[in-house]
């Protein structure tokens, strides 16, 4: 049987270790994944980046809200290791929740109240059981998602959780409410920057056109949503396919049509275990279209690692300052040192990143809340975050507003690993309200209060 490789879309998706069940807090250290780094200078504790006072002693107190206690916050995180098909699927949740709790907690926790993380794993097909077990002992959830996060978008908001994601992949789930994400990614909105500049080096790109998506719903509204922003952008779409999630045997079929439709533009979704099946393919028939765009969630090691001397011309938006650069950016650096500090079970990836921010963002609104921490008000607290950069992450962000952000970073994957190719004049980014195409797509609606 063929490995099983499944897709996540909006801001991200993938990779590595395993996990089984829900864990508690102090079960979820493991062996692996170190990264190297320069430590930086000494920070004040509880300080990130340009943020203050993040996590620190306090005198909160009083049982405010299920999960939080006179000494204690508890919140869930929600992730996928254990899916025996991929195992350690977006292990980087549970890592990046270990990191920021071990380091939250040594500088005092949330004005003086320690987080306790439940390591809720879906293992792809329980998230629903997964969301279950959350609304009857956690506060919140935090830095975390599911691939089949439909299942239990409406259940979750029923119970009333909040939900300050790593990412969402399902239309219901993006659109629901009690939600707020640190890198928005609206249903209506496409990210389009990696290929607006190098449209601008090589016209022809928007002659020709290819998708191709995984065969699973969330996946196609996805590909609905880049067609239309190509289309609106004047490219001529020639080519359209979807892939089984399971992966496929041969891929040479899929080159040689796109070869013969004339596909100069390549919009790949699915996770990088299938793009390096594919480009390992287009490399046998020794063509390659002239660009790959790719979203931010193939920004991780594994790719360059297992399919960098096949990966021909893909280029691949981020909104945080590369992995590469640490050295530039105090933030990005702090992040580096603290997880590898904390021993992670998968490399940096940027879906661990993303969550680091929504940390952030938890932390901030928790300890603004003080002993009136209820769910109201920490997404009260949360929406008042605008011009949010994660301390300097990445991008400024408005998250409140669900705007997407018009900056990016664009990354080229080689054998060598990723290169910025962009100018990133705007603060180590590309800045411009073009790359955010708005589109009208078909999606079922979110979930909703009273639903």
């Amino acid at each position: 049987m063929r490995r099983l490789h499944w897709v996540a879309v909006a801001v991200v998706v993938c990779l590595v270790a395993s996990a089984c069940g829900r864990k508690s807090e102090d079960s979820s250290s493991g062996g692996g994944g170190s990264i190297s780094t320069t430590t930086t200078s000494a920070t004040a504790p509880g300080t990130f980046g340009d943020l203050v006072n993040v996590c620190g002693p306090g005198d909160a107190r009083g049982a405010t809200a299920q999960g939080v206690t006179d000494s204690e916050v508890r919140v869930g995180t929600i992730s996928d290791p254990g899916f025996t098909g991929s195992p350690g699927i977006n292990q980087e949740f549970f890592d990046t929740a270990k990191a920021f709790a071990d380091w939250c907690n040594t500088a005092g926790g949330i004005q003086g109240r320690k987080i306790k993380v439940d390591y809720l794993d879906a293992k792809l097909f329980e998230y629903k059981d997964r969301i279950t077990e959350a609304c009857a002992q956690d506060f919140s959830l935090v830095g975390g998602g599911g691939i089949f996060d439909d299942t239990g978008a409406q259940d979750r908001v029923n119970c009333g959780l909040p939900d300050i994601a790593g990412y969402t992949v399902s239309p219901q789930a993006t659109m629901a409410d009690l939600l707020i994400q640190p890198i928005p990614n609206p249903i209506g909105s496409q990210q389009m920057g990696n290929y607006q500049f190098l449209l601008k080096s090589n016209p022809s790109l928007a002659d020709g056109v290819g998708i191709m998506a995984a065969a699973f719903t969330a996946t196609k509204v996805s590909a609905d949503k880049t067609k239309a922003a190509f289309e609106k952008l004047g490219a001529k779409v020639v080519y359209e396919s979807d892939y089984s999630a399971s992966g496929e045997a041969n891929w040479t079929p899929f080159v040689t049509s796109m070869k013969a439709a004339g596909v100069k533009t390549f919009a790949f979704l699915g996770d990088s275990g299938n793009l390096v099946g594919l480009q390992k393919a287009m490399n046998d028939q020794n063509w390659y279209p002239d660009a790959t765009v790719l979203d931010a969630s193939y920004y991780k090691q594994a790719y360059p690692d297992t399919g960098g001397p096949t990966a021909k011309n893909s280029y691949s938006n981020i909104y945080f300052h590369p992995f590469e650069d640490a050295a530039k950016f105090p933030a990005t650096q702090q992040y580096l040192d603290i997880l590898n500090a904390s021993n992670p079970k998968n490399p940096p990836a940027m879906l661990g990143a993303t969550a680091w921010s929504a940390w952030l963002m938890f932390a901030k609104a928790a300890g603004a809340c003080g002993s009136n921490l209820t769910r109201d008000c920490l997404l009260a607290e949360a929406a008042k975050l605008t011009n949010w950069t994660g301390g300097g992450l990445h991008t400024e962000t408005q998250p409140a507003k669900n705007e997407m952000p018009d900056c990016v970073a664009i990354m080229q994957v080689t054998d060598k690993g990723f290169t910025q190719v962009d100018p990133g004049t705007d603060g180590g980014f590309t800045c411009n309200p073009d790359n955010v195409v708005s589109v009208n797509v078909d999606a079922p609606p979110g979930a909703k209060k009273g639903g």
